[in-house]
């Protein structure tokens, strides 16, 4: 727990976790269960609150596809592994299909296969501005990620193991994978509809 990163400690706890519930010992209380568990979930915390695990929780698979299963899988064993570096240019395919998804939901015809992610961010949140009220706030935010998706372009091409190249600094990826993952989160928050499968 010491040497390794929060996140492999994490994955590894709950695991334990999860084998210790499905191997329970049978002369344990409730009450002794419930203490455990919520020791057990207050060591969880503390872990996470150290600041150095990577939420990937706004990456999930929102239909059944095997590519988008193992897309959604490879991008989240690198931020368990905290190699955000390396998600990138998974991350770039990731949102391309979601926004498409988004899109075609609303209006079949407007979205191209050759449209690169920004124009889709960016016809998604036209989209979004007529189906939801959000706040003047939130529409800004929104509105700016247009221009962090396409810079999400150059770190594919340029900066990703999409070519031959040198991988983004560590502290970036970290920076770059959190800020998209929060603009992800938020999306899926205000679609719940159109992820329930």
């Amino acid at each position: 727990m010491e040497i390794e990163s929060s996140s492999i400690v994490i994955r590894v706890l709950k695991n334990l976790w999860e084998y210790r519930t499905n191997n329970s010992l049978s002369d344990e209380t409730v009450e002794e269960k419930i203490r455990i568990e919520n020791c057990f979930l207050q060591l969880l915390e503390r872990i996470e609150n150290k600041g150095d695990v990577i939420q990937a929780d706004g990456v999930d698979t929102f239909i059944k596809d095997l590519t988008l299963e193992e897309l959604v899988q490879s991008i989240k064993q690198y931020i368990d592994n905290n190699k955000p570096h390396v998600a990138m240019d998974r991350l770039h395919t990731y949102s391309m299909k979601k926004f498409a998804y988004l899109i075609l939901q609303e209006d079949k015809t407007i979205c191209e296969e050759s449209d690169p992610l920004y124009s889709r961010v960016g016809k998604y949140i036209k989209l979004l501005k007529n189906d939801k009220n959000l706040t003047a706030t939130s529409e800004t935010i929104i509105k700016s990620s247009i221009n962090v998706f396409n810079k999400l372009n150059d770190i594919r091409n340029n900066k990703s193991l999409a070519h031959d190249n040198d991988l983004l600094e560590y502290c970036e990826a970290r920076f770059i994978f959190s800020s998209i993952n929060l603009i992800l989160r938020f999306i899926k928050d205000i679609e719940k509809e159109k992820f329930e499968q």
